[in-house]
């Protein structure tokens, strides 16, 4: 008999609208660089792409910033609440101390900042992607105005081919636009969560640990759970 797998948690719709909304930035860069007109020289053809693109990811960055802002300090606040419920539940007389809002700005000013990294290397990352696409292009001893097509193919192919890349990690691996956002959001509420958590314990001077409950095969976490 086939092993039920355990089902994942739902992601949040704050987190999918972050992921969607790099989603859709994503396919409007394809889209600029597929509708950009190929005329001119290869210079003239990158620098009216790179326009269009720079546009593009100013307004990624202004959405990150707000989005990052809004949400990091609501996870902060709500696992800061949840100590204090938590305390008071178990009979433990506690004071309405109020979680350090510092801490949680520093984490959205990090998230803010990942994630404009991220479409700065984005930037040049395309940038490279059209000057290599013009260079091979070149390079085919092509007439002037079918070099700038051949360059609008080649920088095409590379971009389905490819997606759009928003990190390279240590290893080379390369990571898209919006899977490297859920990264960000997924790893940034998750240390809200936490900091949120562990502040607002000490800020009250106590220490109040619940273990979990998940049926442990091991015998001395058995007699912990719940």
């Amino acid at each position: 008999m086939a092993k039920l797998q355990p089902q994942a948690a739902p992601l949040p719709p704050e987190i999918i609208q972050l992921r969607q909304t790099y989603q859709a930035a994503q396919a409007r860069l394809v889209d600029i660089i597929a509708s950009q007109n190929a005329k001119g020289n290869v210079t003239v053809y990158r620098e009216a792409i790179m326009k269009s693109v720079k546009q593009e990811l100013a307004v990624l960055d202004k959405f990150a910033y707000e989005w990052t802002n809004e949400n990091i300090p609501q996870y902060y606040g709500r696992s800061a609440e949840k100590v204090f419920t938590t305390f008071r539940k178990a009979n433990i007389v506690v004071g309405d101390v109020a979680a350090s809002t510092q801490a949680a700005r520093i984490i959205a000013a990090n998230a803010t900042g990942q994630l404009v990294e991220a479409n700065r290397f984005v930037g040049r990352v395309i940038n490279d992607e059209i000057r290599q696409a013009g260079i091979d292009a070149v390079a085919e001893k092509l007439t002037a105005g079918d070099t700038v097509k051949q360059t609008k193919a080649n920088l095409i192919k590379k971009m389905t081919d490819r997606g759009v890349v928003a990190i390279r990690d240590a290893k080379g691996r390369e990571i898209s636009m919006d899977a490297y956002a859920d990264l960000v959001a997924r790893s940034t509420t998750r240390e809200a969560t936490n900091r949120g958590t562990m502040d607002s314990v000490q800020s009250l001077n106590q220490d109040l640990v619940q273990m979990s409950q998940h049926s442990s095969a091991c015998p001395v976490c058995a007699a912990y759970e719940g």
